[in-house]
């Protein structure tokens, strides 16, 4: 074969085909315009509405010149003839006048020569029809070329096949080849610098040893056993979580008024666990845990006749939200007179046992004029971004919850968090003890301290109530 380089000759002949469609195009632009152009040249010069400006109207002007040129030489004739006679002298004068404003007439009609114009539009339409005829030709030759290119590329198609399968079976047979030269290298090499064993001595069959799988399985066990342990342990000491009542009176060393076990999302009904709590050890677990905490806040506020309870947490949990709605129901169940000032969550919850939520503490403030419902009265707490101190002064709040005492026997206000940004101690002016609960299985952090301690020193502080105990 005289192929050097089948790819490269196969990549130079696709730019060519590439080159001839290029020329083809432009070539059949050109013959386009020049079609364009000669029908044009046609059509000026058999439009009708052109032909005065081709000389078709000249015909008709040197017609009427040579009869004014016939009937000249005839009246001059006649002048002579009749013997120069005055009547015929004015005839011959008038029609040599009639005769120069009829050349008059016809020089300023055509200034420039009208065959000269047509002479040249025909001469274009001749020059336009070779060219025409040239370009039609380039394309046929450029067809020709283009077929004798494709044919070229086509065939060069299989063969350029050919070789990539050459190529990869020589490749494949190379790495065959030195796979193989490698392993027999490595072979030979391990055959003349390996080691060699020789025999020191010959060794003779004795009675077989007692067995030692006891032992193993005792080393394995207690392995076993103290990688378990060692685990649990930095387990224990890395875990910082608290989940119970007596772990959290050690972290915050403060007092901790009881616990609340762990509920369900979809078992979070105070009213369904209260009628129903016998059926299930959990809900009767809450609903009893749940009266502890409502004796040991009625034993605290019963000291100097205290009626406003604040509730406050650390971290915005939702379970919060479900312990206050469940203290209120749990007070409610003595037949006492409860107002619960909350926010739109609140109302959420409170609306399955079909109480008004569309009181706010905002119209009480300004009008003084509450609608009071049969145990619990809600209030939304939502001032419109507007804070208590700011809707009104100390006093006037002071006076408003002073009358509110008078009408019920209980009013707990759910505040936001402590560690938040958020007008909470504004509102905690206002109530006469508080408290703040905690969600087992969170643990304390830097800011979470500092906002213990500012607890622990407010003597309003009732202490804490730990929320979702997992009880064994």
């Amino acid at each position: 074969m005289k192929v050097l380089n089948l790819d490269k000759q196969s990549q130079i002949v696709y730019q060519q085909i590439i080159d001839y469609e290029n020329k083809k195009s432009q070539a059949l632009i050109d013959l386009q315009s020049l079609q364009s152009a000669l029908n044009n040249v046609n059509n000026k010069l058999s439009n009708p509405a052109l032909d005065k400006y081709l000389g078709a109207e000249t015909a008709a002007d040197n017609q009427a010149v040579i009869a004014l040129r016939s009937k000249v030489q005839a009246a001059n004739e006649d002048y002579i003839d009749g013997g120069f006679k005055p009547t015929a002298k004015k005839k011959v004068d008038s029609l040599q006048q009639l005769l120069t404003s009829q050349l008059l007439r016809a020089n300023d009609q055509y200034v420039a020569d009208p065959i000269v114009a047509k002479q040249t539009l025909v001469q274009n339409r001749i020059s336009i029809g070779i060219e025409l005829e040239k370009t039609r030709g380039s394309i046929q030759d450029i067809d020709r070329e283009l077929a004798k290119l494709n044919a070229k590329f086509s065939g060069m198609v299989p063969f350029d096949a050919g070789v990539q399968k050459f190529e990869r079976d020589a490749d494949v047979a190379t790495k065959e080849y030195l796979d193989l030269l490698n392993r027999y290298n490595q072979t030979n090499l391990d055959k003349n610098i390996g080691l060699r064993l020789h025999l020191e001595q010959e060794g003779v069959p004795t009675a077989a040893e007692p067995s030692k799988k006891l032992i193993f399985m005792a080393l394995s066990a207690i392995a076993s056993f103290a990688i378990c342990f060692c685990v649990l342990f930095i387990i224990h000491v890395l875990d910082h979580s608290i989940n119970n009542k007596k772990q959290l009176a050690i972290a915050t060393k403060g007092k901790v008024i009881g616990e609340l076990n762990y509920i369900k999302p979809w078992h979070r009904d105070i009213d369904e666990i209260w009628k129903n709590a016998e059926h299930n050890p959990e809900m009767l677990t809450y609903k009893n845990l749940l009266r502890e905490v409502r004796f040991e806040i009625s034993k605290s506020l019963a000291v100097g006749n205290q009626k406003v309870l604040g509730l406050t947490r650390l971290h915005p949990e939702k379970f919060t939200i479900f312990s206050a709605v469940s203290l209120a129901y749990s007070f409610a169940r003595l037949d006492k007179q409860i107002l619960l000032i909350g926010n739109s969550e609140i109302a959420e919850e409170i609306k399955k046992w079909n109480i008004p939520t569309n009181q706010s503490l905002k119209t009480v403030l300004d009008t003084l004029t509450l609608q009071k419902n049969n145990l619990i009265t809600f209030l939304n707490k939502d001032l419109e971004g507007v804070s208590l101190l700011e809707n009104k002064d100390n006093a006037g709040i002071t006076q408003i919850f002073n009358s509110l005492k008078n009408e019920f026997d209980l009013i707990i206000v759910y505040l936001d968090a402590v560690n938040g940004v958020s007008d909470v101690k504004e509102w905690i002016l206002f109530t006469e003890k508080y408290l703040a609960t905690f969600m087992a299985g969170n643990a304390l952090g830097d800011k979470d301290k500092e906002a213990i301690r500012a607890l622990n020193s407010d003597h309003k502080f009732m202490g804490w109530l730990i929320n979702g105990v997992k009880r064994k």
